[in-house]
């Protein structure tokens, strides 16, 4: 259950990968089946769920029962790295320093090798809106990280914030191609969860760029999955706020135009689609080269 959940949550159908994870906890529920370390692999998974659903309470209750484990488990490490992310979503950036500082404090003082890139990674993700130059230096370090060790999963958010703190406190025009890398990352692990937060992101950019047009083609390609992959908070208030800027811009006909482009757009062919987009607003050639999505790769 928790394997195919995981494949599930990739896939961006986070419906189906919450059913999964209940469905295994339930199965370790009954006397004589208790596992603590199968338990702390489903709860994770199930903690960010949660927490891409915008179910930050139950996000959080999952993690601190994670963490009460006997004996500790090795999920419980990387499941703290939710909490200060789960209180950035809650709009308490206060809170959310302050738990990001005590997860990078335990990572450094318990020399925990795996924990502490994304305990940096975290710092900077907080620290995004608050502090953008000291972010850009823990976004750049956990980066890095990522790549030396060949964690995949945080190279690819790195990359994503990285992006967007260009996109919103820097040159946009600096953020062309770390997205570019982002959305041939996500394509290559098949990663859909992820993908779609990234063109949110991309459509933010081709917005400051000036560009409306590329702008609404993916506003309309991740609008017909809301359901799927939803935004929440913070996200969905940027979401909010581009779609006011774009029907200005382009009119409620050319607006609903575009975006019926874009809905119409199988997953490919809209990470196709950002692709080019991002080409354009990039100076000197540049050549798109995408095999099929990947889909099903776990």
């Amino acid at each position: 259950c928790g394997v195919a959940a995981a494949g599930a949550r990739s896939a961006g159908d986070l419906a189906r990968a919450r059913e999964l994870l209940e469905r295994g906890l339930a199965l370790i529920a009954g006397p004589g089946t208790a596992d603590p370390v199968v338990e702390g692999y489903l709860g994770n998974l199930l903690a960010e769920v949660c927490l891409f659903e915008g179910r930050l309470d139950e996000a959080e209750a999952i993690v601190h029962r994670i963490r009460a484990l006997r004996p500790p488990v090795p999920d419980a490490r990387i499941a703290s790295a939710l909490l200060p992310l789960i209180a950035l979503y809650r709009g308490d950036a206060d809170g959310a320093e302050a738990r990001a500082r005590e997860l990078l404090a335990r990572a450094e003082r318990d020399d925990l090798e795996v924990l502490r890139p994304w305990a940096v990674y975290v710092t900077g993700e907080v620290l995004l809106d608050r502090d953008p130059a000291r972010a850009a230096g823990h976004l750049r370090e956990a980066l890095a990280a990522a790549r030396g060790n060949g964690d995949r999963y945080l190279v690819g958010v790195a990359l994503t914030t990285a992006a967007s703190l260009h996109t919103r406190h820097g040159d946009p025009g600096e953020a062309v191609p770390l997205f570019e890398e982002a959305v041939r990352h996500w394509h290559e692990l098949g990663n859909w969860t992820h993908q779609w937060t990234t063109l949110r992101n991309v459509a933010d950019l081709l917005l400051h760029l000036g560009r409306a047009e590329a702008a609404a083609v993916l506003h309309g390609a991740f609008a017909a999955r809301e359901a799927t992959v939803p935004s929440f908070g913070a996200d969905a208030e940027r979401v909010r706020a581009a779609t006011g800027t774009l029907r200005a811009a382009l009119g409620e006909e050319g607006f609903g135009e575009l975006g019926d482009r874009g809905g119409r757009l199988a997953d490919g062919e809209v990470v196709a689609a950002a692709l080019g987009f991002l080409a354009d607003a990039r100076p000197g050639p540049a050549v798109v080269d995408l095999r099929e999505p990947a889909r099903h790769r776990t």
